[in-house]
């Protein structure tokens, strides 16, 4: 897979690199687990404003690495600093581009916008229980989970329509990974978790469709994060379970790991 444009070279430690130049001054790098939802959040804040960063996957074990994801960021004539929360990695990209911003002007609707960010953040957390389930069981109540943090997001999306129709926002930038990836598996694994929200579904098709989300989760995604599932054993991917769910509810309802 390539990200920001340019293939990983091979070594320890893959690297790879935006393929748009850095602000004067200032160089963003980035340090995570291979295909990281919190790191491709940073990227695509980057992508949107046309700066280059560099990426540092470290492998090891399916799990939360200590101290991971971070962004690094290098300006000339002071010490690095470095951000290992999600939002402020956002936030960071967002003050370093003043000419540029993705939030609005207007300090309430910043604050609106900030804490739409924390629950597409939560909304991750609960994908990632999912994609991490270690059976059926486990499996049914992760996705469950999902559909309660899915509802709200549609209900809250009807408050805020400003925000889903600006074509990206900070807000977008969070939610943009994780949309992504419910997008793939609702294709791949049949497991309807847009059904029956309309809003959502048209904000993550819209979302996808950007050229900063497409620079980032472009070609190679798709097969990048199916063999990270397929790895794991997850039941998301069971063909046994997608048949039991089919038998019992058939082929097109969407009741599949509702639990």
């Amino acid at each position: 897979m390539s990200t920001g444009g340019v293939p990983r070279t091979h070594g320890a430690c893959g690297a790879l690199r935006g393929d748009a130049a850095p602000i004067r001054g200032v160089a963003f790098h980035l340090r995570a687990i291979p295909f990281c939802p919190v790191a491709q959040r940073s990227m695509i804040a980057l992508a949107a404003r046309g700066t280059g960063w560099t990426l540092e996957e470290i492998p090891g074990p399916d799990k939360r690495r200590p101290g991971l994801p971070q962004l690094v960021v290098r300006q000339s004539g002071s010490v690095d600093r470095i951000f290992q929360k999600s939002i402020s990695m956002v936030e960071e990209v967002e003050a370093l581009h003043p000419d540029q911003p993705l939030y609005p002007a207007d300090p309430e609707a910043r604050a609106v916008e900030r804490a739409l960010m924390e629950l597409g953040r939560g909304l991750q957390i609960r994908l990632s229980a999912v994609t991490h389930a270690r059976d059926s069981v486990e499996n049914d109540y992760a996705v469950h989970r999902l559909r309660q943090r899915l509802n709200l997001v549609e209900k809250t999306l009807a408050e805020v329509p400003d925000v889903i129709a600006r074509p990206l926002s900070n807000v977008g930038v969070v939610f943009g990974p994780t949309l992504w990836r419910i997008i793939f598996v609702d294709r791949n694994f049949e497991t309807h978790l847009l059904s029956g929200l309309p809003r959502l579904s048209a904000w993550t098709q819209r979302l996808s469709e950007h050229p900063a989300l497409r620079l980032v989760l472009g070609a190679g995604a798709e097969e990048t994060y199916r063999a990270l599932l397929q790895a794991r054993g997850v039941p998301l991917v069971s063909k046994v379970d997608a048949d039991l769910w089919r038998q019992a509810y058939g082929a097109g309802e969407p009741h599949r790991g509702a639990g």
